[in-house]
């Protein structure tokens, strides 16, 4: 029992980063020969993990309480609990737009709607409760401030970008725009949270400086929420005029995604770049791998989701080979840290915190 001590709320992030592998793979412009069954394999190893780490997680309740409720009340943290949402919608987003591919429909489309609605459920309660611990419970300071502090609201962001399997799904009618009206509701919610709290994050580096060397990779957290946001334009917007909405309004939400989802891309592509030449910086001071890292390929994959939105409304060119560069480094990102997981794992050497 004493190894599932260390298995915090942030192991989700592997589960994560697992899944964005085919998740972002299978929309990309451009297949290479074979590229399905890469996509199942990853789909089915996503899978697996979490339900192997929901296990685990479960024992590390039973068998350390005490630490499992103090983590709540850490402000370092309690943000992670978040990542068990994202879990849950990773997860059910490949298991219908992978899983398709080798299952029948029906289970495809029905274990992607149940996990898509446990991460939804469970991403309500974070963004509402998380954010009441950090308000009413933690003690918080300016120059405390770091991307953890955007993974609550981020829930809502990724329940709407990957809705789109449950939404296909749907007959139009008042209850597709009803569930559609919904998801633009969390995307507004995310957003605005988002705003309120980078400035704060944005403050602490401007001032304080760069994150302790080992923080680093967490500065990737924060493109999730700007890239889920392009996917969630181009999803929603895409479903809206498929959905009984009034043409108008159902047209103007379609155009969004791109009206909206360039100008997001934008910053997302910046902070992205920012990342990667501090990552780079922060080796060369000595970081090592730890379980920080797994706050990354996730992130860098919804700038992949995001850009294969772009690329399919726009049809250019150009961008779709672009999207697919995005993706080659998603790859190395995730290559870097997965085997040295596994690796840690097998030999009982658990990475750290």
């Amino acid at each position: 029992m004493t190894r599932f001590r260390y298995v915090g709320p942030n192991w989700y992030a592997v589960v994560m980063g697992t899944a964005i592998i085919p998740g972002a793979g299978i929309g990309l412009p451009h297949q290479f020969p074979g590229a399905v069954h890469v996509w199942q394999v990853f789909a089915v190893l996503a899978f697996m993990s979490l339900l192997v780490l929901v296990v685990a997680r479960g024992i590390h309740w039973f068998a350390h309480t005490d630490q499992a409720r103090a983590g709540l009340l850490d402000p370092a943290i309690a943000p992670f609990y978040a990542c068990i949402s994202l879990a849950f919608l990773a997860v059910g987003l490949v298991s219908w737009t992978v899983g398709h591919t080798f299952l029948p429909d029906g289970l495809a489309i029905g274990l992607s709607a149940v996990l898509w609605i446990i991460g939804t459920v469970v991403g309500i309660a974070c963004a509402v409760g998380l954010t009441l611990l950090m308000i009413i419970k933690h003690d918080l300071a300016i120059a405390a401030a770091g991307p953890a502090w955007l993974l609550p609201p981020t829930d809502m962001m990724v329940s709407a970008a990957f809705a789109k399997p449950l939404l296909e799904h749907l007959d139009p009618g008042q209850g597709k725009s009803l569930l559609i009206i919904a998801l633009y509701m969390m995307f507004g919610l995310d957003l605005l949270m988002t705003i309120v709290v980078l400035p704060l994050i944005l403050h602490r580096l401007f001032v304080n400086g760069p994150l302790p060397i080992q923080a680093t990779p967490a500065l990737f957290i924060v493109i999730a929420p700007f890239g889920q946001g392009v996917n969630a334009l181009g999803n929603l917007g895409d479903q809206a005029v498929r959905s009984g909405l009034p043409a108008p309004y159902a047209e103007g939400l379609q155009a969004l995604s791109v009206v909206g989802g360039v100008p997001l891309m934008g910053f997302t592509l910046l902070w992205g770049a920012i990342c990667l030449g501090l990552l780079a910086w922060a080796f060369t001071k000595g970081l090592k791998f730890s379980m920080a890292w797994w706050g990354i390929p996730f992130s860098w994959g919804t700038i992949v989701t995001g850009m294969t939105n772009i690329s399919k409304h726009t049809e250019i060119g150009a961008l779709s080979w672009f999207t697919v560069a995005c993706y080659v480094v998603l790859a190395g990102l995730f290559l870097y840290g997965w085997p040295i997981t596994i690796w840690r794992l097998i030999t009982g050497k658990l990475p750290a915190a």
